[in-house]
């Protein structure tokens, strides 16, 4: 401290430099977060809060008494929630819900990979929520919509890569394409889940989302087959947007190529 006092050009060089790395840290803290960011990671929250809620509790609900809720009626709240909240948050932050759709899009360069971390801690502490809200609601219910294959783990791996799949090309047509009509985004990726879910329900409980499989799994203590809902939707949305993606290129190639 005494050679600052004595030295006052290093005390003014000193100072100078830790303005510039302030400013630095502020640089680059507003290049990974705009001003507006917080909006978006709040309504990522506010979104998989209310998409795990209502999706997680039907399935419990329906586990325990079809007479409640029967699974055809769980799969088609599933998607009839994520069709609402695309609608809801869509215009603020994408509605993706999904770390593994996020990733997707970071993927085909549609999506920052600097906001990546920050979507799907978002996301996936909306989903835990969500789940210890229900666990509380639901309670003694102990297994709170959680996924876990009902046979070999590989038959649950494809069927979620395929499911995955599935959802992000259509979420990919209507989302990122200019062509598509985007009026009808939230249908199209809420009839996706729906549809694929009836389907993968009974074979790997048609997850398609990792947050979607965390949140109830660390609310009801269950990580059987845990590892699946990580790899398999990450594998299947990676897939679909990179088709997609290859599809929509190779018709603009084909349409400045025709004599018409």
């Amino acid at each position: 401290m005494g050679v600052d006092a004595e030295n006052p050009k290093l005390l003014d060089w000193t100072c100078n430099s830790d303005d510039e790395e302030e400013t630095e840290s502020l640089f680059f803290f507003r290049q990974i977060c705009p001003p507006d960011f917080s909006r978006k990671l709040l309504a990522e929250v506010i979104a998989t809060y209310l998409m795990v809620f209502v999706t997680c509790g039907a399935a419990a609900l329906s586990a325990i008494d079809e007479r409640q809720v029967s699974k055809l009626g769980a799969s088609l709240t599933g998607g009839m929630i994520v069709t609402v909240m695309i609608y809801a948050v869509g215009h603020i932050s994408g509605a993706h819900m999904n770390p593994a759709v996020t990733f997707a899009f970071a993927a085909v360069r549609r999506f920052p990979w600097k906001q990546v971390p920050l979507y799907a801690a978002a996301q996936l502490s909306g989903a835990t929520s969500a789940a210890f809200s229900l666990r509380i609601l639901l309670h003694p219910i102990k297994e709170i919509g959680i996924t876990s294959p009902s046979g070999p783990e590989f038959q649950a791996l494809l069927m979620e890569i395929v499911v995955s799949f599935t959802m992000m090309f259509v979420t990919s047509a209507v989302a990122t394409d200019t062509k598509a009509i985007g009026e009808l985004a939230g249908i199209a990726v809420g009839s996706a889940v729906c549809i694929t879910s009836i389907f993968a329900g009974p074979i790997s409980g048609g997850s398609m989302n990792p947050a979607r499989s965390i949140g109830p799994a660390i609310a009801s203590s269950h990580y059987e087959g845990i590892w699946v809902y990580l790899v398999g939707p990450v594998v299947g949305t990676l897939l679909g947007a990179w088709s997609y993606n290859f599809i929509r290129a190779r018709e603009k190639h084909e349409h400045l190529l025709s004599p018409h």
